[in-house]
């Protein structure tokens, strides 16, 4: 059986509320999920869809791209997840709303700004050829900057930027921000990631939290592990390479490869 370390957040209740007001054409609750995941399988790392307000024991890390209608009691669980060690990675748009669907009269991100430690002082949607620059400390995360929807957040006591704008009206604002709580960490990523952010940020955060990935595999390989046993499928018409737990691998076009580690 899997045994996923990394949980990503799937809301139907944030699917439908983005759907009637995504306030941009591209806005598109699936897509801004699928990032995270496309990044996640890029790595090599098995992960868990989870509904909100699931268990979180087992975990390392809980990705919440955006927790667009969420309440206390989950943001009670979530902080209780990182002050034991875990870790929360969220974004844009999230705690606008209450589980209602109404708009929370609260400073945003609403009742995560204690957990993510930060306030969002400006928001908006850029046009298609309209990108911010950013600065950063992680290698890969300001490239292609940053658009579609970007937030400037100001950090609270105990946060930090981990990105912050390099031009725009927002220049010197805080872009990605990281709260170190009890044992753990939560994140805010300010504005709508591309596949390379996204997987940037998670090189990061899954060498802190001690979940193993790959290097990049190559578009169209795909790595999964079941207890003892490497699972290697090929889902292109030619044969790929990869470099999986130290072990060079061939695997032939749609073909698949197991291999079983000997402890």
């Amino acid at each position: 059986r899997p045994s996923a370390r990394v949980a990503l957040r799937y809301s139907y209740d944030d699917l439908w509320a983005l759907q009637i007001a995504p306030h941009r054409k591209d806005f598109i609750y699936q897509r801004l999920v699928f990032v995270w995941y496309a990044a996640l399988q890029r790595l090599g790392v098995d992960v868990d869809l989870i509904p909100p307000g699931a268990e979180l024991d087992g975990y390392r890390l809980v990705i919440a791209p955006t927790a667009h209608l969420i309440d206390a009691a989950e943001v009670t669980g979530l902080d209780a997840f990182a002050r034991t060690g875990g870790a929360v990675i969220t974004g844009v748009r999230s705690g606008a709303k209450r589980p209602d669907n109404a708009f929370t009269d609260e400073t945003l991100p609403g009742v995560l700004r204690a957990l993510v430690g930060a306030t969002v002082v400006h928001w908006g949607a850029l046009p298609d050829a309209v990108r911010f620059g950013l600065a950063e400390e992680t290698p890969g995360l300001s490239a292609d900057g940053a658009g579609l929807w970007v937030e400037a957040l100001e950090p609270l006591p105990g946060a930090r930027a981990l990105a912050t704008y390099h031009d725009g009206p927002w220049a010197g604002m805080a872009a990605a921000t990281e709260h170190q709580i009890g044992n753990g960490r939560a994140l805010y990523v300010g504005w709508y990631p591309t596949l390379a952010q996204a997987e940037a940020l998670l090189r990061r955060i899954l060498t802190l939290q001690e979940v193993p990935f790959d290097e990049s595999l190559p578009p169209g390989l795909v790595v999964s592990r079941r207890g003892p046993y490497t699972i290697l499928l090929n889902f292109t018409d030619q044969p790929l390479t990869a470099t999986v737990a130290g072990e060079h691998h061939v695997i032939a076009g749609r073909d698949v490869v197991v291999r079983r580690t000997i402890a």
